[in-house]
């Protein structure tokens, strides 16, 4: 049995060419409607850096909002489709300020594979299975790691996903290897009227199930599975922890 990629994170990222009007007053979101009056607290109490907010609604949602950029954050581990509330919040955003001139859309997904205990598994996966061998993986006082970067050309969008070994903390305090798979759907807006740039935004929100399930399905599918055994040309590959 082979493992299955665990999604944990949902960011839908808006760059605007005109600035985020968030940044100068958080309570905008809640008089044009796009979070609850029950969050009015989380307003009233974001924390500002320079040019960077950062709201916290609570269960693991929130919104950083930078000069001419604004993301929309959940954590969506072990929550069900209909429980995941940031991209309608996004979509209303886009609605509620049609004149900001969205040029560019980032939906990304983060999440991991566990590996067990072995802090050299992930390296040995990605440089058996991902990398071909050669004396470039044997150079320095340890392993070489990997940061490998695949980019697909899909109908609906440019999608770039990232595979990197890495580490997380349990929550038992351990520290675990894995192997992290970051996904970036990417659409760019700049050649289209305001008009269609809130369109085209809003779909793209919209699409987010369909950008989670090509997630899972290709690091699940493709990633992940072994190839039949009549094609493996090496002798690595990750099992279930």
């Amino acid at each position: 049995m082979h493992p299955t990629v665990i999604p944990q994170e949902l960011n839908i990222i808006l760059d605007t060419a005109q600035p985020q009007p968030v940044l100068e007053n958080p309570k905008v979101l809640l008089f044009s409607d796009v979070v609850p009056f029950e969050w009015e607290q989380s307003c009233s109490s974001a924390t500002k850096v320079r040019n960077q907010l950062r709201l916290v609604f609570g269960d693991g949602r929130g919104i950083v909002a930078e000069t001419h950029r604004i993301v929309f954050q959940e954590f969506i581990l072990d929550k069900p489709i209909s429980k995941v509330e940031i991209p309608n919040i996004a979509c209303k955003y886009v609605s509620a300020m049609p004149n900001l001139g969205y040029h560019r859309l980032t939906t990304t997904i983060t999440g991991h594979v566990r590996v067990g205990n072995n802090s050299s598994v992930p390296l040995e996966y990605i440089h058996s299975h991902l990398l071909e061998r050669g004396s470039w993986l044997n150079f320095g006082l340890a392993p070489v790691e990997g940061n490998i970067t695949f980019r697909y050309q899909l109908e609906t969008s440019i999608l770039q996903m990232n595979v990197c070994n890495g580490t997380m903390r349990t929550p038992d305090e351990e520290i675990i290897p894995i192997v992290a798979f970051l996904a970036e759907f990417n659409h760019n807006f700049v050649d289209q009227t305001p008009t269609e740039q809130v369109q085209s935004a809003t779909h793209a929100i919209s699409n987010w199930q369909l950008y989670l399930k090509i997630y899972t399905d290709l690091i699940n599918q493709r990633f992940l599975a072994p190839p039949p055994s009549k094609n493996k040309k090496r002798g690595f590959y990750l099992k279930a922890s």
